[in-house]
């Protein structure tokens, strides 16, 4: 802008704007246009172009939004010194609403109209917005954060505590934030506290502290006020409860002032004395620290990649979760609490936190009984959901053949040239930045492709389904080989089930849950088996048949493995609720619901091959029980099965005051994947009361992070009541 008008004093024309001075605007409005000119960049393309310049601003709504930005910082930075003056009290920008002239007629008013109109067609610029508004519901939230564990070979994190960050940061936009009201929460606005309810247990709560954004600057009061607070506690579906990661960031980092080294220290060390509220106070030097440090650009980068693996047609931007919300408080809150929660107004909500999609049947809302009636209500919530299109077979990553097609493109061929020559001159900088430009160039590259493979899968595989075909060879060649990462280790399918409360282990007011795994029980170096060929069924037909649910392995022929699908699966009540294939999350692969046991056997035989798959027919599934025989020398007055020993992550209890209970010998689960622990640890298990939490943090276990990876994914085995029902679903 000095460039064309080099004479120009620029506080002079905000000097003049407010007096509505042509020139000014004259000069404001060249100045839009030098800066939608000046955010073009050269973008990548697929076709012979290579590349093209495009511009950075392209609608209307963004050059306006800059020229609101612009004027406030032009009345905060010159205009309010002057004001100082009581001469120069006229010289302001932002005018009332019941000012006349302050809608229509203003200068700023004028320049923002003509940003809509004549300036969008000089300017090229679109003045319709071309962002579909789609919501996040909690079904989508629940993918999300499933894939966000379940297939974690194929999302990676520099560390396990970075994933459970995002863990975390997911749970708080879900609520409906804005990004600038939770990125970089402070642990001073996280209150942690240990209190007393109305029935005498011990709770563990949350409160976050919220400091708006947007807030008109200089006001003396803000309507709603700067900041605001809310709570949380232990949820009966642990993978939606922040109070937990809360904890465990706080005790991965030591930043307690307590030093608690785990949930269970917690929950056992604080007296309550008298009271029934006690603060567990941070450390001082954690005060200022963020306690999810993860900036928007990293979130929004990682969310995209867990959309991609979780197999969504289309990439939702962060606002989804906002939108989601916000309806869902529509009418479950008052317009009152929504509006105070969501900072802003009735008429904000009603004119732009709208879906594209109208959620609501409206033949039933027109015709009542005639269209049904509320009989349809369960498809139109399932309508709502976006991840009703996802399909997990689509591509995850480019192909070796499409990385190297793109070696030959001119402008990866120069970058590639520009680097050499910086090598040989010896310019460390020079190399740094020259290798940044062809990582840069050929990351972008890969997305194109990748994304322009998936537009292509998802229209082939519709037409596909549509036609009555299978898209088996689709989804064969779009399957990407697991990567190594901070999980790889992990192996946390089956337990997913029991981690959302979909076999039944959700509600937590009842029972003592603890889980425990062994972090020596996986073999990284063995390659879990995928898909098995129905071919190779026959060539391998002198391997033992097995069994995917406990994987037993001790099956010389078909009939044995079908008796004990029977007797272990079947009558124990395995398929009583359902779970995820095991098998599937071993390898890798997005499992199936399973819901039944015909349904198992049919899914074995198909995707795993024969050797694994039970008979299944109606004389298994109506046959009485049969009592299960005692073995010589086993417990006699236990009804329950044997309690699995190991390092025991999490209790995920939310029981009643403890009762006394007679003392069992430890006991040894035979086949399972678990170690016996010393009597202190059976012990400290057997005397946690109400919600106690228990970690055990073994040396080398501690050194490398483990727990915090090992809770992330509440792994690894039920103790207790369920650890049979566990065992037998494969973990």
């Amino acid at each position: 802008m000095r460039d064309d008008h080099p004479n120009v004093d620029a506080n002079q024309v905000w000097v003049d704007l407010c007096r509505g001075d042509a020139t000014a605007m004259q000069y404001c409005k060249s100045f839009l246009h030098v800066y939608v000119e000046a955010s073009t960049y050269r973008r990548a393309r697929l076709d012979d172009r290579e590349e093209i310049d495009e511009q950075a601003v392209k609608s209307s709504r963004s050059l306006n939004t800059f020229w609101k930005s612009l004027i406030a910082a032009a009345d905060a930075e010159v205009l309010l010194p002057m004001r100082e003056d009581p001469a120069n009290h006229w010289m302001t920008l932002k005018r009332p609403k019941d000012m006349p002239g302050s809608l229509d007629q203003g200068p700023v008013s004028q320049i923002s109209h003509w940003i809509y109109e004549e300036g969008a067609e000089i300017m090229g610029l679109s003045t319709a917005s071309d962002y579909k508004k789609v919501e996040f519901t909690v079904t989508d939230i629940g993918l999300i954060l499933k894939t966000l564990w379940l297939c974690a070979d194929h999302i990676a994190f520099g560390s396990p505590i970075q994933r459970l960050t995002f863990h975390a940061l997911v749970l708080l936009f879900s609520f409906g934030y804005r990004q600038g009201m939770i990125i970089g929460m402070k642990y001073k606005e996280v209150v942690v506290a240990l209190i007393r309810d109305e029935q005498g247990r011990k709770r563990l709560v949350t409160t976050y502290t919220i400091n708006r954004n947007k807030l008109r600057a200089n006001a003396l009061e803000h309507t709603k006020g700067e900041k605001f607070q809310f709570t949380t506690t232990l949820l009966p579906y642990p993978l939606l409860c922040l109070t937990h990661l809360v904890c465990v960031i706080g005790i991965h980092h030591n930043a307690f002032k307590a030093g608690f080294t785990s949930v269970d220290d917690i929950f056992n060390r604080p007296h309550l004395e008298n009271v029934n509220y006690v603060h567990l106070e941070w450390r001082q030097d954690f005060l200022d620290k963020e306690i999810f440090p993860m900036s928007y650009t990293s979130f929004w980068r990682s969310l995209r990649r867990v959309l991609l693996v979780a197999g969504f047609n289309s990439m939702a931007r962060v606002y989804a979760f906002r939108l989601g919300a916000l309806i869902e408080y529509d009418g479950s809150l008052t317009s009152a609490l929504r509006n105070f929660i969501a900072s802003h107004t009735s008429k904000v909500f009603e004119n732009n936190y709208q879906t594209e999609h109208v959620r609501t049947d409206l033949a039933s809302k027109r015709f009542g009984a005639c269209a049904g009636g509320v009989a349809a209500e369960p498809l139109f919530k399932v309508m709502r959901d976006l991840s009703k299109q996802n399909d997990p077979g689509a591509p995850l990553e480019v192909t070796p053949e499409q990385k190297l097609s793109i070696e030959s493109r001119r402008d990866v061929t120069e970058r590639r040239a520009a680097l050499e020559a910086a090598k040989l001159s010896g310019d460390a900088a020079d190399v740094k930045a020259k290798k940044a430009s062809l990582d840069q160039r050929r990351r972008a590259l890969y997305d194109l492709l990748l994304m322009d493979a998936r537009e292509k899968y998802f229209d082939e595989a519709n037409r596909l389904r549509a036609e009555g075909k299978s898209t088996d060879h689709l989804r064969e060649r779009s399957r990407s080989s697991r990567r190594r990462c901070d999980h790889s280790l992990l192996d946390i399918g089956g337990l997913m089930t029991l981690w959302t409360g979909e076999a039944g282990f959700g509600n937590r007011a009842s029972t003592s849950e603890e889980l425990v795994f062994d972090h020596k029980a996986e073999d990284p170096s063995r390659r879990r088996p995928g898909r098995t060929p129905k071919a190779a069924t026959k060539e391998a037909n002198t391997d033992p048949w097995t069994c995917l649910l406990c994987d037993d392995r001790s099956f010389s022929k078909r009939s044995s493995l079908t008796r004990h699908n029977k007797d272990h699966h079947i009558d124990q009540g395995t398929f009583n609720q359902p779970f995820p294939c095991p098998h599937c999350s071993r390898g890798g692969i997005p499992p199936p619901t399973i819901s039944s046991a015909t349904e198992w056997a049919d899914h074995v035989e198909t995707t795993h091959g024969k050797l694994y798959a039970p008979v299944v027919t109606e004389k298994h599934l109506s046959a009485p029980v049969r009592p299960r025989k005692r073995k010589r020398g086993e417990d006699q007055t236990s009804t329950e099965s044997s309690p699995i020993t190991g390092e025991y992550v999490l209790d995920l209890s939310e029981e009643k005051m403890p009762q006394k209970k007679k003392a069992r010998k430890d006991e040894r689960v035979e086949g399972g994947s678990c170690r016996a622990t010393d009597d202190a640890q059976t012990s400290s298990v057997s005397s946690g009361c109400g919600e106690a939490c228990e970690f055990f943090f073994p040396g080398p276990f501690l050194k490398n992070h483990f727990f915090v990876l090992r809770f992330a994914n509440f792994l690894r085995l039920w103790l207790r009541k369920h650890a049979r029902r566990a065992c037998l679903a494969g973990l």
